[in-house]
């Protein structure tokens, strides 16, 4: 296990109260990649962003491992109780699925998730890394209830698992790019089109 060493060991932040200027966006990384005991935990995170002060406070941290329809579930429940402005969902292979029907199943239920589905295009060490200045700023904060994000954050990068790192790169920068140019990722559409295969320049701008 990382020490002193790692890049997040003895730098991390905390928030305490809830503020009423926070406006909420939330991370999906399903990884859905391995089945059975050797499944990777999925990560969900809601962040509280401060559009004053450019701090990201991480409200909520569910890492563990689902089944897909569980993910489903557990983000639909999310936005019910956060109304995130945009939920960035990382869709590799068969997760592209669980996009699509994430969205279906949220809208006949009366709760519309705004997603957008991201693909990694570069290495997850680098993007988790570039996280390190803004943890250290007190730009990124958690709650010290997380308890497996903090302790997947402070062994990177040799944690047994770094869902919830990855999960908190895309919350970081869907807080601070509303989506648009999500920093390692190329950005899709719906359906996994690639942005702006299928949207509008109006709808776009939503974004």
């Amino acid at each position: 296990m990382a020490g002193d060493n790692a890049p997040f060991a003895n730098i991390i932040q905390f928030w305490v109260n809830r503020l009423a200027d926070w406006v909420f966006y939330g991370a999906c990384d399903p990884s859905l990649g391995k089945a059975g005991a050797s499944r990777d935990p999925s990560a969900l995170l809601v962040g509280g962003f401060n559009r004053q002060t450019g701090v990201l406070d991480v409200v909520e941290a569910g890492i563990r491992k689902r089944l897909p329809d569980r993910i489903i579930e557990d983000v639909i429940a999310y936005q019910a109780e956060y109304r995130c402005l945009l939920w960035v969902i990382e869709t590799v292979q068969f997760q592209a699925f669980l996009y699509s029907e994430l969205v279906k199943r949220a809208a006949a239920r009366g709760i519309p998730v705004p997603a957008r589905g991201v693909q990694p295009i570069t290495d997850k060490l680098l993007r988790i890394e570039s996280l390190q200045p803004h943890v250290k700023n007190g730009l990124i904060r958690l709650h010290p209830s997380q308890t497996t994000l903090l302790e997947q954050l402070r062994h990177f990068p040799k944690a047994d698992h770094d869902d919830g790192p990855d999960a908190l790169q895309m919350l970081w920068m869907a807080a601070t790019t509303m989506g648009l140019g999500v920093s390692g990722f190329q950005s899709l559409g719906r359906h996994g089109a690639r942005q702006g295969d299928d949207y509008g320049r109006d709808s776009r701008r939503m974004f």
